[in-house]
């Protein structure tokens, strides 16, 4: 295998990713040199370490990394104990378990607190969140800090005091901001400190400007948030902090600031506003100095618990990292769990438990056998950070490259006078060196902009620096907080991206990869973290001791190739440069139009006189029938239909994929056997399918296809014969689910014509069946509507959507969205196969006479007050579809309602124009989802995923017919009667 390691600036090797040349992701770890790697498997190698519970070398070097730990911070066992933990979540986690919280306690956080943080609200009787900005180094930390007398009270006995929690990040993990240190963050919230106060907790934060509490002991555990912009709260007091019947523990989480900055646990308070003064002094001096900052030192200021993980300082080794405890909080700590290794003595037969002593605090709080050769290890972590200079070098080297990164990134204009990128963090200029390495990290988190103003997708900027090997993170990084305020989200905006597929921790890319045919297909829009034309994630560079200035050159050179002075894609001109045909009609026109008149129209409720023909047209019926022969391309609106075993006859079966053979040099090997598969296009990734439309001729066994700009051409719809064309695999992907199915090729010829109007190479096939082995599927895969179903295409054959419920999405755009949306969204989009009418009417009848409403929020929706159609489909159970077959005899067709369907970007095509729709409040599917939201009644618990119709499927087993015979081929026609069976409520 080719060696793929790179050097650092001062020539000491680095292991790497396989692709990865340039690596900007240090805030997620750092990269263990090779020397490192081998000092630590040599000794482990020479020293055979057993489990520290049955061997003393190993406790004892175990005890020995302690003390290297201690002295690193500058602080002694005295002072401090250090427990080990996985990582800096289990530390997290670990103090929610051992804190000693009461109905009173406050858990008190910053914005862009770390995702880990957070978790602790679920074991805080009340939470708030407050601005991140009210813990950042401002010219307060030039301030004489408080005196001992003044801040300090001792720490109470557990059952005379009710203790709160304030957590504080020492870096912003989303902008590299830093947290003051230069005194205790309490300070941060007391104005001033020496006015006392007998306010309660809830009550003094409730006067917080921009606090919102997100969890209150005296409410339900998810109340509403007090809104951040409120302009009637007061500056807070917190001097409750300071009253003998309620003290305030600091949590410090110093993950991302340790490494690459330095913490010194001996003079917290003074460090950072001294270390100017220091840089120059003699290592004399600096001793007399330290000296003097301890006859002030105030242990009441310096953090209780501080959590860390080792592998953000060396890379190696991972799942290790540790929580340091201050002596003085140990004896307040509860803890109900003990196991191996933290016990004195205990009975099996009895419930007879003697824990360890409770100081050290790791002898009781390290239940089982510790990640010893780990620890171990870190022992030659720290000797090489020695050897390199020490933390403070890694600071000055990382801070310079970063702040340059970002003044660079900063002048970059387009050609139009508007700026490229948007940084955020505190980079400003006019502050002197030392003043910056104490505001920022070396972290650059920015977003990027096209020239016509639309932003670029910060996912596809890292999936196209990747191309580059180019590592760098994007999205919000574990800390949403900071993404709502850099990016100026609010909490339903957060829970409109959440249904709209905004998840954390999902491989954006890889779905796209997977349902955009090849990689050359991929494009900026084909992501979905803009929403609405904003961004909801950021791209973020983040240095360390191992960067290089070229590192930095190398991803402004790429950002400048791509992005600037160029257009985004919905802002550059059409494929073709004459001016299209006019499209014809979509299948459901007239039903478009219909409804939009109804929606223009909306009555009031019809009186009891009303005529007995209107009563009649009310009456629950299969208003339109509608056909997919190629999948994602335009439908047929037919008027009567046959059924098959899979489905209406020809709906589906034919689809566009990509051309097999791979084009593109600039993408990773990782992806190519993925690229190699045929992937079946839809509307999502290719708008311009919607211009597609086949017609029919069933008597001449033909298929018709029609598109702007092109002649038709028509192929053989071969309904008896076997297939001959050349058997190829295809891929159809939905959200978590991929298919693979056979497919015949159907002539040259209209692969030629279809890869001209489509602009790239793809070939017309027929699916001809499933080759997965546990799915033996009919050929007849769901269409893009039904991609994002969780139903297997083998559950589900039909979609069927009501027109109520089009017209209630068009009312609720008239009165609270966009009405220039209106025009545009029709039954088209939602791609349905069967269109209904009068049923919701009906069903609601049959749900208050049988007093059947009832809350099934969990199941993804939920029902509302009886007149919400949009918001029935999952009460839906079968339908009853009345029909004759060929021979006149009378039968009812079973539809078994076998889920809502689920939706995707998909619904924002215009079928028309074969455009993407987007207003200044988003599309069709942003829409939906704030529908649903503004009818939710528990705003803590969004919707999974949004939902507009219903899937069915249907058996000829199941066909009730009133007289006997034998099975004869049924159909299906417009006008049909529809019938809620008994069982129509769940």
């Amino acid at each position: 295998m080719e060696n793929t390691s790179f050097r650092t600036a001062d020539g000491i090797p680095f292991l790497s990713e396989a692709n990865t040349k340039i690596y900007l992701d240090h805030a997620g770890a750092s990269l263990p040199t090779e020397n490192l790697l081998r000092k630590v498997f040599e000794h482990l190698s020479q020293f055979p370490y057993g489990n520290p519970h049955s061997s003393l070398s190993t406790k004892l070097e175990i005890d020995k990394v302690r003390r290297i730990i201690l002295e690193y911070f500058n602080t002694n066992e005295e002072q401090y104990s250090v427990v080990f933990t996985s990582g800096t979540t289990a530390s997290i986690k670990l103090i929610g378990e051992i804190f000693p919280w009461s109905n009173e306690s406050q858990f008190v956080y910053p914005m862009d607190a770390h995702t880990s943080l957070l978790g602790l609200r679920s074991y805080a009787p009340s939470a708030w969140c407050v601005p991140s900005s009210l813990f950042h180094v401002t010219d307060r930390s030039s301030e004489t800090p408080p005196s001992s007398s003044a801040s300090s009270t001792p720490l109470s006995e557990p059952h005379h005091t009710t203790y709160h929690l304030l957590a504080t990040v020492g870096e912003s993990n989303f902008s590299g901001a830093k947290t003051s240190l230069s005194s205790s963050p309490l300070s941060s919230l007391s104005s001033p400190l020496s006015s006392l106060s007998s306010l309660s907790g809830e009550e003094t934060l409730r006067h917080t400007p921009g606090a919102v509490c997100v969890k209150s002991s005296t409410k339900s555990v998810h109340s509403k948030s007090v809104s951040m912009s409120s302009s009637t709260l007061s500056p807070l007091s917190l001097s409750l902090s300071l009253s003998p019947s309620h003290q305030w523990l600091w949590l410090l989480d110093a993950a991302k600031l340790v490494s690459t900055s330095t913490l010194d646990l001996s003079g917290i308070i003074y460090t950072e506003k001294r270390e100017k003064e220091l840089e120059t002094e003699s290592q004399k001096g600096r001793e007399r100095e330290r000296e003097r900052e301890r006859e002030s030192y105030n242990e009441a200021l310096c953090p209780h618990f501080v959590v860390m993980s080792f592998y953000k300082l060396f890379g190696y080794p991972t799942g290790l990292g540790a929580l340091l405890v201050r002596r003085d909080v140990s004896s307040l700590l509860r803890k109900s769990y003990y196991g191996g290794g933290t016990v004195s003595s205990l009975t099996a037969d009895s419930l007879f438990l003697s824990p360890s002593p409770s100081y050290p605090v790791h002898t009781w709080l390290e239940d089982g056998t510790p990640h010893y050769q780990g620890i171990i290890a870190l022992q030659f972590g720290f000797q090489e950070l020695n050897e390199r200079g020490g933390m403070k070098q890694i600071q000055n080297y990382s801070h310079s490259l970063s702040f340059s990164l970002a003044h660079e990134l900063m002048a970059l204009k387009h050609s139009n006078g508007t700026p490229m990128c948007k940084v955020f963090g505190r980079h400003e200029e006019e502050k002197s060196v030392s003043d910056r390495l104490l505001v920022q990290g070396p972290v650059v988190t920015f977003i990027v902009w096209w020239k016509d103003g639309r932003p670029v997708s910060s996912e596809w900027v890292g999936v196209l620096a990747r191309r580059y090997g180019i590592l760098l993170r994007t999205g919000c990084f574990c800390s949403i907080g900071g993404c709502q305020e850099a990016l100026s989200l609010t909490a339903q905006d957060v829970k409109v991206n959440f249904m709209l597929g905004r998840h954390c921790g999902r491989d954006s890319e890889k779905e796209v990869r997977e349902a955009a045919s090849t990689e050359e297909w991929l494009t900026a829009s084909d992501f979905t973290d803009i929403v609405r034309g904003r961004h909801t994630g950021a791209v973020r560079a983040s240095l360390g001791g191992t960067s290089k200035p070229s590192d930095c050159t190398a991803l402004v050179q790429f950002l400048r190739h791509h992005f600037l002075d160029q257009v985004s894609p919905e802002g550059r001109p059409p494929l073709s440069t004459d001016t299209p045909s006019p499209s014809p009609p979509s299948a459901l026109h007239s039903l478009v139009s219909m409804s939009c008149s109804m929606t223009a129209n909306l009555p009031e409720r019809k009186e009891e006189t009303e005529s007995k023909a209107a009563v009649e047209h009310s009456l629950p019926r299969l208003l339109a029938i509608v056909i997919y022969p190629i999948k994602s391309c335009a439908g047929v609106r037919v008027g009567r239909w046959p059924l098959s075993a899979h489905g209406l006859l020809l709906d589906r079966q034919w689809a566009v994929v990509s051309s097999p053979t791979f084009s593109s040099d600039t993408v990773s090997t990782e992806s190519r056997p993925l690229s190699r598969m045929a992937r079946v296009l839809t509307l999502r990734f290719c708008p311009r399918l919607a211009l597609l439309r086949p017609t029919l001729q069933l008597s001449e066994e033909t298929m018709t296809l029609t598109a702007p700009d092109m002649e038709s051409i028509s192929l053989s719809l071969n309904l008896t014969g076997a297939e001959s064309g050349e058997e190829i695999k295809v891929v159809v992907c939905g959200r978590g689910k991929t298919h693979t199915l056979s497919a015949t090729s159907v002539s040259e010829v209209v692969d030629d014509w279809v890869s001209r109007f489509i602009g790239r190479a793809c070939q017309l096939v027929r699916l001809i069946g499933s080759t997965d082995e546990e799915d033996a599927t009919p050929v007849y895969e769901r269409d893009q509507s039904f991609a994002n179903s969780s139903v297997s295409c083998s559950d589900a054959q039909l979609l069927a959507v009501s027109i109520e419920s089009l017209t209630e999405l068009q009312q609720f755009l008239g009165k609270e969205r966009d009405k220039d949306l209106i025009s545009s969204v029709g039954l088209d989009n939602f791609r349905p196969n069967l269109v209904l009418q009068g049923v919701h009417s009906v069903n609601n009848e049959n749900h208050h006479n049988h007093e059947l409403e009832r809350d099934i929020v969990g199941s993804g929706s939920f029902l509302s007050d009886g007149d919400r159609p949009c918001f029935e489909y999952d009460r839906w159970n079968q339908l009853l579809v009345n029909t004759v077959t060929s021979e006149g005899e009378a039968v009812n067709i079973v539809l078994d309602a076998v889920s809502s369907c689920e939706r995707c970007g998909a619904v924002n095509v215009n079928p028309v124009t074969g455009e993407r729709l987007s207003t200044k409040n988003g599309g069709i599917l942003e829409s939906l989802a704030d529908m649903l939201l503004s009818s939710h009644e528990d705003a803590s618990q969004p919707f999974k995923s949004i939902s507009f119709g219903v899937l069915c499927k249907w058996s000829s087993d199941r066909v009730s017919r009133e007289v006997g015979g034998d099975p004869t081929p049924l159909w299906i026609s417009e006008g049909s009667s529809i019938t809620l069976a008994d069982n129509v409520l769940t």
